[in-house]
């Protein structure tokens, strides 16, 4: 956290907050179960505070940023504990190849609408690390978009 405070652009940092989260959690699974099961721990509080920090430099204020703030860090915890757990059902590279080409598949069985089509040729090559930082980029720009447009309501 520290490291991602000292960036000059609170976007950057917010970005590199939620990767070193998500990487820990990686690590160890369990830390997303944690910090989701007592929001009044420590490590919540200073992830709250780094987040909402960072995003008040981005313009967020008002009731906006407690908002942006719970919705980004529910995000960041919840996305990364799913991803981390999701990783563990398989054992390498080869193995977690056969669980997403199955899943594709399955989801491809169970409906034929276009997009489940769709999302499911591209699960075959998806990346958890990537997709999770899609969503923290999904979330800055929605962010940055509402904070320039006067409001301040993210």
């Amino acid at each position: 956290m520290e490291k991602a405070a000292g960036d000059e652009d609170p976007a950057r940092a917010i970005r590199a907050l939620a990767l070193g989260i998500f990487e820990a959690i990686d690590a160890h699974p369990w830390v997303g179960t944690q910090l989701s099961r007592e929001p009044f721990q420590p490590a919540v509080l200073r992830i709250w505070k780094s987040v909402g920090v960072q995003l008040h430099r981005l313009g967020v204020t008002g009731t906006a940023l407690p908002d942006a703030g719970a919705a980004l860090v529910n995000y960041v915890l919840g996305a990364a504990a799913q991803y981390a757990m999701g990783a563990r059902r398989a054992q390498d590279d080869a193995a977690r190849k056969e669980y997403l080409e199955r899943l594709a598949a399955e989801w491809a069985r169970h409906d034929d609408h276009p997009l489940v089509r769709e999302s499911a040729s591209l699960l075959r090559e998806h990346d958890d690390r990537e997709q999770f930082l899609a969503g923290v980029d999904i979330f800055l720009a929605g962010v940055s978009s509402r904070a320039a447009g006067g409001s301040g309501a993210a």
